[in-house]
């Protein structure tokens, strides 16, 4: 039988580690996960400077809260999912069960792998609630000292590697949830607004779903939705 190692991996090799209890978790999850979701990916370029606006003025008005950008893109995605429950939807053999709450797990990279918190009834909490709720789950996830509940309960994930993240990334979706969001850096980029080429801070979203569960046509429905409440004049009454 032939082998997928190279011949000479003794001799090539530099050392070898056994894997951590962490890595092996994602080994199992992402294995399972593409060898049993049809994955698909759509993608949108946001015009993000109305959020940032936003934020800034949250800041301003509320300064004793650590309200980000991160926490407007969980309660944008959250509104979302209100409008598209089928990607907030679970999978269970041949039956798909719509989930009566939105809780959105937030993937927080760590040295050698990853923890996805969850923000609970993230459509029914308020940005300011919201945005003290998620900073202590991120915070023991960095720490790798998560509640018993913390990670249990969700029923979409949003991954977002922050400022010094790529432009643009597809992620595996988390079994059985039928969806997951990627979100690229923001950053100034050529974009089109209102007829006129601009240089403005822009963010591209992509979407990666589980083709059993949900269509292209919903795919496409959800971020130009996404992207909707993010541009809106009235995004601010989202932070109410």
């Amino acid at each position: 039988m032939m082998s997928n190692q190279p011949d000479n991996i003794e001799q090539t090799a530099a050392r070898r580690e056994p894997m951590s209890k962490m890595r092996k978790a994602i080994a199992r999850m992402t294995t399972q996960s593409v060898q049993t979701a049809p994955h698909f990916y759509s993608q949108i370029e946001i015009d993000m400077q109305r959020a940032q606006t936003t934020i800034a003025d949250l800041r301003a008005r509320h300064p004793d809260v650590k309200v980000s950008l991160l926490h407007l893109l969980i309660k944008a995605c959250a509104a979302t999912l209100q409008q598209y429950p089928r990607l907030n939807a679970t999978l269970d053999d041949e039956t798909i069960v719509y989930n009566n709450e939105v809780n959105i797990g937030v993937v927080v990279a760590l040295e050698d792998g990853m923890l996805i918190p969850v923000v609970r009834a993230a459509d029914k909490t308020s940005l300011l609630e919201l945005a003290t709720q998620s900073a202590s789950l991120i915070e023991r996830a960095r720490r790798q000292r998560p509640n018993a509940d913390d990670l249990l309960y969700g029923t979409f994930t949003l991954s977002n590697l922050g400022k010094e993240g790529p432009d643009s990334f597809t992620s595996i979706i988390r079994p059985p949830q039928s969806a997951i969001l990627s979100l690229g850096t923001v950053a100034e980029r050529p974009f089109v607004r209102s007829g006129e080429l601009v240089v403005a801070p822009t963010m591209i979203a992509t979407l990666g779903v589980d083709h059993r569960v949900v269509d292209g046509a919903q795919a496409a429905g959800f971020l130009l939705t996404f992207k909707r409440i993010l541009e809106s004049p009235e995004l601010a009454t989202l932070c109410d």
